[in-house]
């Protein structure tokens, strides 16, 4: 289920040094538990859950009222998150796994989703320029729509 972030999600301002009005932090989390062992291969539950972390993020409370365009920016990086999430777990019911290297296999499928994830957020705060362009930002939205709805 994605995110529906509100100004409730921050709850610090913004830092002095920060460059940027906002930011939404959130911690995708994995668990596994080996159902049986199958010759080679290993048979696994995953859960992968995707948190809000309202501690870390921030948002420039004088903005609060008057800037929706920027919630609206920061709801795409939730969404982000919720889309890779779903990538990852996805990823992780789909792979077969093997008895002697399982929890490598495992990392490695997380650590090059989560690096998709980054790349995905830089891609985003550029195209939409922190929510700046209001035709890239556009774009950016059509896009989250259709994990939203």
């Amino acid at each position: 289920m994605p995110i529906h972030l509100t100004w409730g999600a921050f709850k610090n301002n913004k830092p002095k040094n920060s460059k940027f009005d906002a930011k939404t932090w959130y911690h995708i989390n994995y668990t596994f538990k080996v159902k049986a062992f199958d010759h080679d291969n290993v048979k696994i539950d995953f859960n992968v859950t995707l948190v809000l972390d309202t501690l870390e993020s921030y948002f420039d409370v004088s903005k609060m009222y008057i800037n929706l365009k920027l919630l609206n920016h920061e709801q795409g990086h939730a969404d982000i998150g919720f889309i890779y999430a779903k990538k990852l777990q996805d990823t992780f019911q789909k792979n077969v796994f093997f008895k002697k290297d399982y929890v490598t296999s495992i990392k490695k499928i997380f650590d090059s989703i989560y690096n998709q994830m980054i790349i995905e957020h830089q891609k985003y705060d550029e195209e939409s320029e922190h929510s700046l362009n209001d035709n890239g930002q556009k774009r950016w939205d059509d896009y989250f729509r259709r994990y939203r709805e």
